[in-house]
């Protein structure tokens, strides 16, 4: 049968008693040049550190001002919407049915969605959308030509 007694380790220091007499005779220790000049470089890094965090940060800053300039700015609003390509349907009812409107900032408008609303016409074959900086919206469009024609 095994012993199992848990062994208690103490860890003991030894109390220094120093009188006042040692307290107030404190020797003055001198640190050597390598002591002092590694404290310097320690301290050196510590301000570029700061200073790196410093520009970082100022960095984020503007660049979050700068989006939201961008996204706010009425230069960017759209003051043309452009459509390319259409014989027999009506530009109104590619507008109409791209949703694009004037007055919207051309970063907000998703043309993806543009895209896949002008698919859904049934005289479109080929179409595509884009942004034309700084202000205009292109639709191209291509339509169906018709197999056969009853009269």
């Amino acid at each position: 049968m095994k012993n199992t007694r848990k062994k208690k380790f103490r860890i003991r220091f030894k109390k220094k008693n120093k009188t006042q007499a040692e307290f107030s005779n404190k020797k003055v220790v001198r640190e050597s040049e390598f002591e002092r000049k590694k404290r310097e470089l320690k301290d050196k890094r510590k301000i570029q550190r700061a200073k790196r965090r410093l520009i970082v940060i100022t960095f984020f800053v503007f660049l979050i001002g700068v989006t939201i300039m961008v996204f706010k700015a009425p230069f960017f609003n759209v003051s043309e919407v452009i459509c390319v390509g259409y014989e027999k349907l009506a530009k109104e009812d590619i507008l109409k049915v791209a949703k694009v409107e004037k007055g919207q900032n051309v970063f907000m408008i998703n043309i993806g969605d543009i895209k896949k609303r002008v698919s859904e016409i049934p005289y479109v074959a080929e179409y595509n959308a884009r942004r034309i900086f700084p202000n205009k919206v292109k639709i191209w469009v291509r339509e169906s030509k018709p197999a056969f024609v009853i009269e």
